[in-house]
């Protein structure tokens, strides 16, 4: 679907989005997780879904299995809002190098 959308809107706007909506939805979700380890589960509950792609987990587990080491490292140098931070301002420049590339949409992208 976000492949579809991309070839309607172009390449830049779909990655531009796909930056600025989960930073605009990190710190408000970030938030309503507490101190509880059940929490992590409760707002994700009805958005469940079986299965997960092969590749989509094999990401995951290389880029995202550091993230709680690195949560943990930068809340006890630092404090606990600081890896909300470090994660806002990598959305952000991930947004300005999304930005930086020609628009394709509507080119003729086989040669």
């Amino acid at each position: 679907m976000w492949g579809k959308l991309s070839d309607i809107w172009g390449r830049r706007p779909s990655l531009i989005i796909g930056n600025l909506v989960p930073l605009l939805l990190f710190f408000p979700l970030n938030a309503m997780v507490g101190q509880m380890f059940l929490s992590l589960f409760l707002p994700a509950t009805s958005v469940r879904t079986v299965g997960v792609a092969f590749p989509y987990a094999v990401a995951v587990a290389i880029f995202g299995g550091p993230a709680p080491y690195l949560q943990n490292w930068i809340s006890t140098q630092y404090s606990a809002g600081m890896f909300s931070l470090h994660m806002g301002l990598l959305l952000v420049v991930s947004t300005v190098v999304a930005s930086i590339p020609p628009e394709t949409k509507a080119k003729d992208l086989r040669h």
